[in-house]
Formats: C-alpha cells, sequence, structure tokens
C-alpha cells in the first residue's frame, strides 16, 4: 500500500493489515471497496491475481466534503496450503484520489 502511503513497500503480518484497516475505517459511516477485471494465473500451488479496484468512504462532517474515492489496482499472490488457497502478497498501485483525503482523521 506504499503506493498511498510513501513508504517503502514492506512484509507485515495479517495482523497488522487488519489491524490498521481497523483503526482507518472504524469512524466512516459508509465504505465501498469494488474490485473488476480480476486475472487469475495458476501454476500448481501458487497462482497471481491482478484486478483493478475502487474504494469510496463516507463521513458527514461541517465542510460538507463528506467523501473520499481511491482508484487503483492490485497484484496479489496466492499459495495453496491444506486444500485452501491464501495470501502471500499484496501490493496496491494507487492509479489517483478524489474528495477529502483527510476524512476521519
Amino acid at each position: 500500500m506504499g503506493s498511498l502511503s510513501g513508504r517503502e513497500p514492506s512484509w507485515v503480518t495479517p495482523e497488522f493489515i487488519i489491524s490498521g484497516w481497523e483503526e482507518g475505517l472504524k469512524d466512516l459511516l459508509a465504505v465501498h471497496h469494488q474490485i473488476g477485471n480480476s486475472l487469475v494465473q495458476v501454476l500448481g500451488s501458487t497462482a497471481s491475481l491482478t484486478c483493478y479496484g475502487i474504494a469510496i468512504h463516507y463521513l458527514p462532517n461541517p465542510s460538507g466534503r463528506n467523501t473520499r474515492t481511491f482508484v487503483g489496482s492490485y497484484d496479489i499472490q496466492l499459495v495453496r496450503k491444506k486444500g485452501a488457497w491464501k495470501i502471500d502478497g499484496f501490493a496496491y498501485h494507487s492509479k489517483f484520489a478524489l474528495g477529502n483525503l483527510d476524512l476521519g482523521s
């Protein structure tokens, strides 16, 4: 997610990601995340998935600038373990962002 934060890519735990999303989204009144045009390539017990994504966040506030929108794409690496597919790598590539980017902060 470094393309949004400006930080270098790094390996983090699933718990770290969940904690960050819970904190960043908890105060919003509505959240809509959608992906599409998924392309999946399976190579044995590994797979790669690419897709486009959009996220819209809504929180009424005194400024009247109540939404922020992120548009980008994802590269996701998967591995099959014990018969189930698990995410092994995740990268978000921001294309652009619109609206009140400080929404909820």
